[in-house]
């Protein structure tokens, strides 16, 4: 505690020679804080200061120094070396005309001086400040995956971080209800829009680079939970082999009705402790009961054993529909909370082989496993406030209540208003569990020597949208706020220098401003680099930073927010500056994860797969070059497995299994991490292996939803085009209501302007998965044929040749020509067209040659009118054209009575938001041009919904997506009748 002494003593004196030196008379001294004053606020820029920069002292030391702080505020803007002296020489300019040319000069930003506000990311000439870096520590790893099939050596392996993405739904117990901490706004809701970008897209990537990710707030979008226990869990389930190991200590117990407040869920129960062997002797098997086939977050938990004998490397596996995946656990750590393993694809029911999670009691170590429960899926909120629940999904709410789920200590972090104000507990309890995780020296504040949970933090993150209106097309933009001072002292307890708060806080901004500037919006706004104690920069005991990326209520930046690829690259740039940090901090190298593949294809050839794809190139990171890739296989309706690792763009899947479909989706990795997944491909061997049929994915878009702006009414048209979210999204709340730019913001009830529903939030909703082929491809086998699956960009590319088929089947799913243009001066791009000059010609020298084509989407009458090459491609070649938007709501088709054998046929498609498959908002009629015919019509007004054409080649052109028809018999009855009709 000695240099905490030092350094509290340090900052009172700092504040008490000014008023010393002032109040001694000297006149000269406070004449020139006068004009120092008057001078920054009429010229802050010139010397790169923020307009909140403020003189607080001005003072010479009895060696004549001439010094000028200013308060915390005044080093919001972004300081370089080159900065430091062009602003010493511009203080040294006024300083000497004003009557202090024989003096020096020191000039202090808070407590620190001027020359130390340069990252040492950024020093070149400076010497690196030694004091900001962190103690040496061997890497920790809570989790380790036994069955990834690459190393990474230069990511973040080892390295632990905190994420939250902003508030929560939570109970005000001044209305009596729950509620958001915002308003409802441009279809969403702030504690849901950093939701969609963090769990989904920052969380992966942290990941992916080999970090332990921990989270205040619950990251499993499955709105079912079943937790398994030998103390009791939820419905049927079963530990088995609970009678062989010894039942002690506290621990978990599930409670139905929930729990009342700061009762821990883990001082309910109990774990169980077995002695370590050589060989595995007694393994508990945790079986479930799984309510409905999907993807669930799998968490384990165990106790701290009294005796101190922990083992350091349990083993964890989980069966599951892909397989088996096994886990080490440092059970040296993390006790007495769940801890995340991993999400699986479970089907429905009770299946040990698949629905499963072992533990063993093998260990290369001398000790005990213990164990407590397991639990699949996130579920609904357990936590009452005045005798309710929340009803909410548990991903929705609050991090107070999760924490309190976890298993958090309730006086130390989350309860530090006595149960009367969730709000502030809430805020204040997110980096209060970041000292919980770490423990002493850096635990809670209220005791910092508290041993929390040992595990080692290397850093924290807050993600908020900030509020605040702009005219136009102008952008808030970025705020970064931090604290170079913590609850007593400019230092973390153990000596590391706050200051590493500003590191971290300029290179992750600078990196998400100059990605954004880049790739969208060459204006987009830097705003100040934020020295302040909110309570999520300054509660933290690890470097910790509080982002403020867009404001949620400025219409021009819900236009960014919107966008999958913003999302992406923001926080990818996050990713990557977080990398940037803890690397630089430890001295280490480091290498950006990869972009993910493209030109993917699966070709049959014989009974094998050949897949072949091409890496892509970062052009911002020079580091992301891929080195190997991971291919990873699904069989059937299963779940996929653990991958299979390759040097070269191309693999082999050698005697696939007859008449099951076979879906395979790729990653790039390098030393630095695994990239996203490419899209998923299928392939499949029928009965019938003359016929060759291709499978074409060219359902690429990721969009945001339609944008009006005319006068009086501007604002997002989802009802138009609700646009393409990637996977399955959580942001939507509903429509929006009010596109009056004038409407007045009252309260978050009444917002005005941007005012939505809120009849579809906390729903989770499928966007594009990129994962229709194997939906078509069990068709075409069901029907008795083999299939190939290629992604459009493969052929477009030569890489796979149409004419080596003799059926091509094109997902069209909800493509269309999208245009980006963002900001005052937009980065444009254009992209997702459907039929291409390219893909066209293709198409008609294909068509030419008497082969057949299907095609099916919900936009492939607009793409036909794009232009007049399209407009004649629709009417020459598929014999097709646009009837009208909007077709039909109900999804309802049915078979003209003239139409052959689909004379009398019905069918329907998903019109309804779903968390299955995408919503197919706005079909369109398909009217046949001269010799083409209707086959099958909108139940409810008989527009034209299927065209065909059979002549020396043959179409079959449909006006919503074949994948979104419901039931699988349908889709069977329906692909069936397009390979007959197209001459199969």
């Amino acid at each position: 505690m000695k240099c905490v002494k030092i350094i509290v003593f340090s900052l009172l004196l700092f504040l008490i020679l000014p008023l010393r030196a002032q109040n001694q008379g000297d006149n000269g001294v406070a004449e020139f804080r006068k004009k120092l004053v008057a001078e920054l606020k009429k010229d802050f820029a010139k010397y790169n200061l923020p307009a909140a920069a403020r003189v607080d002292t001005v003072y010479l030391t009895a060696g004549g120094e001439l010094v000028i702080g200013l308060n915390r505020r005044a080093s919001g803007k972004v300081i370089r070396e080159e900065n430091i002296t062009t602003m010493t020489k511009s203080f040294m300019d006024f300083k000497d005309a004003n009557g202090y040319a024989k003096n020096g000069l020191k000039i202090y930003l808070g407590p620190f001086e001027l020359k130390e506000m340069v990252p040492n990311y950024y020093r070149v000439k400076s010497d690196i400040d030694k004091s900001r870096l962190p103690a040496v520590r061997p890497p920790f790893q809570l989790v380790k995956k036994l069955d990834q099939p690459f190393i990474i050596e230069n990511g973040l392996f080892g390295r632990n971080v905190v994420v939250w993405n902003s508030h929560g739904w939570y109970y005000s117990h001044e209305d009596d209800r729950w509620q958001w901490q915002r308003a409802r706004l441009w279809g969403t809701v702030e504690d849901l829009l950093t939701t969609s970008i963090v769990i989904p897209y920052l969380v992966p990537m942290l990941e992916n680079a080999g970090a332990g990710v921990f989270l205040p707030r619950e990251r499993d979008f499955q709105t079912n939970e079943v937790v398994v226990d030998a103390d009791g869990g939820t419905g049927d389930v079963i530990v088995e082999n609970s009678s062989e190991w010894e039942k002690t200590g506290k621990g978990f117990l599930f409670q139905k009705e929930g729990y009342e407040a700061n009762v821990n869920p883990f001082s309910l129960g109990s774990y169980q402790r077995a002695g370590t062997k050589k060989e595995e002797s007694n393994p508990l098997f945790y079986v479930p009961s799984i309510p409905e086939t999907g993807e669930y977050a799998v968490y384990v938990s165990y106790g701290k054993d009294a005796d101190g004998k922990n083992v350091s490397d349990a083993t964890y596996t989980v069966n599951h529909a892909g397989g088996s995946t096994s886990f080490k656990v440092d059970q040296t750590a993390g006790w007495g909370t769940w801890v995340y393993l991993g999400t699986f694809k479970f089907k429905q029911g009770k299946d040990k082989n698949g629905a499963c999670v072992k533990v063993s009691d093998k260990s290369n170590e001398q000790g005990v496993v213990t164990s407590d429960a397991v639990r699949f899926g996130g579920g609904t909120g357990v936590i009452k406030r005045n005798g309710k629940t929340s009803g909410r999904p548990k991903f929705a709410e609050a991090a107070r209540y999760y924490l309190q789920y976890l298993g958090v200590n309730d006086t130390l972090v989350y309860n530090l208003h006595k149960n009367i104000d969730d709000y502030t507990d809430d805020y204040r309890a997110r980096s209060e569990y970041v000292n919980w995780l770490s423990g002493s020296p850096a635990g809670p504040n209220k005791n910092r020597s508290e041993e929390g949970l040992k595990i080692p933090v290397d850093l924290s993150l807050a993600w908020h949208t900030d509020a605040g209106v702009l005219g136009s097309d102008s952008v808030v933009g970025t705020l970064m706020i931090y604290s170079s001072v913590g609850m007593d002292t400019t230092y973390f307890p153990g000596g590391r220098s706050r200051m590493a708060n500003r590191d971290l806080a300029d290179i992750v901004q600078s990196q998400i401003v100059d990605d954004i500037k880049l790739l969208f919006d060459r204006k987009w706004t830097r705003r100040e680099l934020m020295d302040a104690n909110y309570a999520e920069a300054v509660r933290g005991n690890v470097p910790g930073i509080l982002l403020e990326l867009l404001s949620h209520q400025n219409f021009a930046e819900m236009k960014f927010f919107w966008q999958p690829s913003f999302k992406f690259a923001v926080a990818r740039a996050i990713y990557k500056g977080m990398l940037r940090f803890i690397s630089s901090s430890n001295s280490s190298r480091f290498a950006v994860q990869p972009l993910p593949v493209n030109n993917f294809s699966a070709i049959l050839d014989g009974e094998d797969v050949k897949l072949s794809w091409k890496p892509v190139e970062d052009p911002l990171e020079p580091t992301a070059t891929p080195t190997g890739y991971v291919v990873y296989r699904r069989v059937g309706n299963g779940g996929f497995d653990n991958g299979r690792f390759t040097y070269e763009p191309q693999f082999t899947d050698k005697q696939i299994p007859v008449g099951q479909v076979v879906s395979y989706k790729v990653c790039a990795v390098n030393s630095g991490g695994e990239s996203f997944p490419s899209e998923i491909l299928a392939a499949g061997l029928g009965k019938n292996k003359s016929r060759k049929i291709l499978v074409v994915n060219s359902f690429d878009r990721l969009d945001a939803p339609k944008i009006i702006e005319k006068p009086g009414f501007e604002g997002f048209q989802f009802n138009f085009d609700e646009g393409v979210q990637l996977n399955k999204d959580v942001a939507f709340t509903g429509e929006q209501v009010d596109f009056d730019r004038a409407s007045d913001f009252k309260s978050n009830d009444a917002p005005g302007f941007g005012a939505s529903k809120s009849n579809m939030e906390c729903k989770v909703i499928a966007g594009n998965t990129f994962d229709y082929p194997a939906i078509h491809g069990e068709s075409i086998l069901n029907a008795g044929f083999s299939f190939s699956g290629t992604s459009d960009e493969s052929v477009e590319s030569g890489e796979v040749d149409l004419q080596k088929f003799d059926l091509v089947d094109i997902i069209a799913g909800e493509e269309k020509r999208s245009e980006i243009s963002l900001g005052l001066e937009p980065v444009k791009s254009e992209n997702f067209r459907l039929f291409t000059p390219n893909m066209m010609n293709l198409l008609t020298t294909y068509l030419a040659g008497g082969k057949s084509l299907f095609i099916s989407g919900a936009y492939t009458g607009s793409e036909l009118e794009v232009d007049s090459m399209t407009v004649k491609f629709g009417s020459e070649v598929l014999k097709s054209k646009l009837g009208t938007h909007f077709a039909s709501t109900s999804g309802r088709v049915f078979g003209v009575s003239n139409a052959g054998i689909f004379a009398g046929e019905k069918f329907e498609f998903n019109t309804l938001h779903s968390d299955k498959i995408y919503r197919v908002e706005a079909p369109e009629a398909i009217n046949p041009e001269k010799e083409g015919e209707t086959l099958l019509r909108y139940a409810e007004n008989t527009n034209s919904a299927v065209v065909g054409y059979r002549g020396l080649r043959k179409s079959i052109v449909s006006g919503f997506p074949f994948e979104t028809i419901i039931i699988p018999e349908q889709r069977d009855k329906f692909m069936k009748l397009v390979l007959e009709y197209l001459g199969m």
